[in-house]
């Protein structure tokens, strides 16, 4: 029969306590920064940990700061994640469109295009403006809250999609549509007011 290792565990569990009380003692943004990184890495055991040393308030809660912040995060994945990949399907649907009818129609001068195929290409370039647009406000909307961009976005699906790193092109946003989407994301993200991390709008 192999034997107890105590002494293994008592540093084990000795080590535990000393991280324990550094998280305990970790400031609040600190705190949401690591909790929103756990999240991003996939960190259960980190997660968990974070979360069971978390300050209680008066109210015998969980610092509101906290789980307000990681609300307005996931609230800001969802709303993008949602507006990204719509526009995207549109986006795409335009492009079988455009190839389905290549064939049928007889053959022209290089480069010369129909009625139908220009309306079509001109709300296709529309659609891919307002992808950079989307993207260059979500940018815009971290760097007001001064959380990194994959943080904030942890439970995004769409930042992680190599669709988001083609049409990730400043050059090709709409400024006049970027500060409309950064607008209303401050408004949504200002919904949580007892978050840590708040937007000045003015």
């Amino acid at each position: 029969m192999i034997g107890v290792n105590w002494l293994e565990i008592d540093m084990q569990k000795a080590t535990q306590k000393r991280v324990n009380k550094l998280m305990e003692d970790m400031d609040t943004k600190a705190r949401i920064l690591a909790t929103l990184e756990a999240i991003k890495d996939d960190d259960g055991d980190l997660f968990e940990t974070l979360k069971a040393t978390a300050p209680r308030k008066t109210y015998s809660d969980i610092d509101a700061a906290e789980t307000d912040t990681i609300e307005a995060c996931e609230a800001m994945a969802l709303h993008f994640d949602r507006a990204f990949f719509m526009t995207l399907a549109e986006r795409n649907k335009l492009e079988w469109w455009i190839a389905d009818l290549a064939p049928a129609i007889p053959e022209r001068g290089k480069g010369q295009r129909n009625e139908t195929e220009e309306k079509i290409e001109a709300v296709l370039n529309r659609r891919s403006v307002e992808l950079a647009s989307m993207i260059a406000a979500i940018k815009t909307v971290a760097d007001m809250v001064e959380i990194p961009l994959e943080t904030m976005l942890c439970y995004s699906a769409a930042i992680h999609t190599g669709d988001f790193r083609q049409f990730d092109k400043p050059d090709r946003a709409d400024p006049e549509t970027v500060a409309e989407i950064v607008a209303a994301l401050a408004d949504r993200w200002n919904t949580h007011r007892f978050s840590a991390f708040q937007i000045d709008k003015d």
